[in-house]
């Protein structure tokens, strides 16, 4: 396919001349002028952005990477009238794979593995925790299909990872000074998941804040809500269930 088509279809009309850039798009377009400022001179600013994008997918979006391949090759070969051309529609339309083109359950197995304080509950990795001070923050990830299980296939897995969790807390010398755990996710918004995560003690907060969505759910199309509770009462709840 032409690559110009490619680029066409992908911006959807949106003009890459666009005056109108956001203050963060901005500090985007400022930090790649900056990086492109390093290319080697065998290599055009083109290739060298195309590399550096390239090296990013294969860190950071590994089991995703066909997602970018039409995103490539329009880089790789569209004609660009000048750098801030390439560098503005690079940006934006990066930005559309990860927001059009990425699933929820995408992101969510990408969350986990990109966690490397991040422990597994479960043994196909849906759930799992990671440490912030006293906190353990409970995390509902993809592996298995949730959404598509039925009440009772939800409950035993969640047992499955509270029991590991349990053991996780008598256990682990690490998490001896733990005091809350708190749970965040999109199942945590849903009816079933909050009538789970009651039977345990858990409280239930609500939406997460702007800030922390922006910070760790940007792509997240889901209600994404939060809840909590006592270690301590969390471990007399499970030895009663």
């Amino acid at each position: 396919m032409d690559p110009e088509k490619i680029k066409s279809n992908l911006s959807s009309g949106e003009s890459q001349n666009d005056s109108e850039v956001s203050d963060e798009e901005a500090s985007m377009i400022e930090r790649v002028k900056n990086m492109l400022n390093e290319a080697p001179p065998d290599v055009t600013k083109q290739e060298y952005f195309v590399n550096k994008l390239h090296e990013k997918v294969t860190r950071n979006y590994s089991g995703v990477e066909k997602k970018f391949d039409r995103f490539f090759q329009a880089m790789s070969e569209g004609k660009f009238e000048n750098d801030d051309e390439m560098i503005t529609y690079g940006i934006r339309e990066w930005r559309k794979v990860l927001r059009d083109q990425i699933s929820s359950q995408d992101w969510e197995e990408l969350n986990r593995l990109g966690r490397r304080e991040g422990t597994s509950l479960t043994k196909d990795g849906s759930i799992y925790y990671h440490l912030d001070e006293e906190s353990l923050f409970l995390h509902v990830g993809a592996g298995k299909p949730l959404e598509a299980l039925s009440e009772a296939q939800k409950i035993i897995l969640l047992r499955e990872g509270m029991g590991s969790l349990v053991h996780e807390l008598r256990n682990n010398d690490k998490l001896q000074d733990i005091t809350t755990i708190k749970a965040v996710s999109w199942i945590v918004a849903r009816r079933g998941g909050q009538k789970i995560l009651k039977r345990y003690g858990f409280e239930i907060d609500g939406p997460i804040d702007d800030e922390t969505r922006q910070r760790h759910f940007r792509y997240e199309n889901r209600e994404v809500w939060s809840a909590h509770v006592d270690k301590d009462e969390f471990l007399r709840r499970f030895d009663d269930i």
